[in-house]
């Protein structure tokens, strides 16, 4: 609705109130006692500080959510350094994206997205890295780059559902 000066202004009455559809879904719970949801029927592998979990139909596209000490410096120059010293990711690496966002009113949390190339094949990865009392949060979604558009929305299931 335009206001006096002609500009738009959004109508905030209307906005959506409800989340994520969840009916394809499972609440899982990870190291740290971090809560997310998966999509229903992927098999989970415990893996030191994380959960992994794989789509039955496509051994290609995983989640990963669990939790460690946080860095003793910044997540950002933390996450930063990893990706130059990160050997599994090296082959044909492109970042997408690596950048502080706000996320449950942490002043550290970060997105990183990025590409790589593994066995041949390009890989896309879209990951949320989070500290709140001295622990470091993720959640990490990852699948081949031609998947990608059917992939992604698994990444906003999770970032919207992941507690603490």
């Amino acid at each position: 609705m335009p206001d006096s000066a002609g500009t738009s202004v959004n109508d905030l009455s209307i906005a959506p109130t409800t989340g994520p559809d969840l009916s394809n879904d499972t609440q899982v719970t990870g190291p740290g006692n971090i809560t997310t949801y998966i999509p229903n029927g992927w098999t989970q592998v415990p893996s030191g500080n994380h959960i992994e979990a794989t789509d039955p139909n496509d051994s290609g596209r995983f989640v990963r959510y669990g939790s460690d000490s946080a860095p003793s410096g910044d997540l950002l120059s933390s996450l930063a350094s990893a990706e130059q010293t990160n050997t599994s990711i090296q082959d044909g690496y492109q970042r997408v994206r690596l950048q502080s966002v706000d996320y449950h009113g942490s002043s550290a949390a970060v997105d990183w997205e990025f590409e790589y190339v593994k066995a041949g094949v390009t890989r896309h990865v879209e990951s949320r890295w989070w500290v709140e009392n001295g622990v470091e949060y993720f959640v990490y979604v990852s699948g081949t780059a031609d998947r990608w558009p059917d992939t992604e929305p698994i990444f906003g299931v999770m970032t919207a559902t992941a507690m603490p």
